[in-house]
């Protein structure tokens, strides 16, 4: 099935859009000067934090439309890679929200008192975020796989 041209440019834009934001989330996040602790360092700099996580979410949003691009190019010949690829992609999309949206709650209450935030930092990641950081790599093998996919089906450049 062949895209219109408007979707077509619509998922091109994804397709780059997407590594672009993240790229800049992390330069914007590796410029954050760490301080002795998460909260005197989100006291400090509460609002680099929340422009790098603000492109973390834009990053995850802009995956959605380019994981579909990539569904659609890999076609019935990458069957296999398409449902592996894109479940653990999926996953991967899922558990990253998951865990900026936190940093975006921890961000939020940061300046609502330090004994009020570090109970909830610590509650959140023995419940949260523990949990969710042994998937956080599905995303990272998901788009792997995807990419093994199109290569194998000749629908990347080689």
């Amino acid at each position: 099935m062949a895209l219109a041209r408007p979707e077509r440019w619509a998922l091109s834009a994804a397709l780059v859009g997407a590594p672009a934001a993240y790229l800049l989330a992390q330069i914007i996040f590796a410029m954050v000067p760490r301080e002795k602790s998460l909260f005197a360092t989100l006291d400090a700099h509460s609002s680099t934090w929340l422009i790098s996580h603000l492109l973390l979410a834009t990053w995850l949003v802009l995956l959605i439309p380019s994981l579909a691009a990539i569904w659609q190019l890999l076609g019935r010949g990458g069957w296999g890679f398409r449902v592996v690829g894109g479940a653990l992609t999926a996953v991967g999309i899922v558990v990253n929200g998951l865990i900026t949206g936190v940093d975006f709650v921890l961000g939020a209450i940061a300046p609502m008192g330090r004994s009020l935030a570090t109970s909830v930092h610590k509650r959140v990641s023995e419940s949260v975020l523990a949990p969710l950081d042994s998937w956080d790599l599905a995303l990272s093998l998901g788009l792997l796989v995807l990419a093994i996919g199109l290569y194998r089906t000749r629908n990347a450049p080689q």
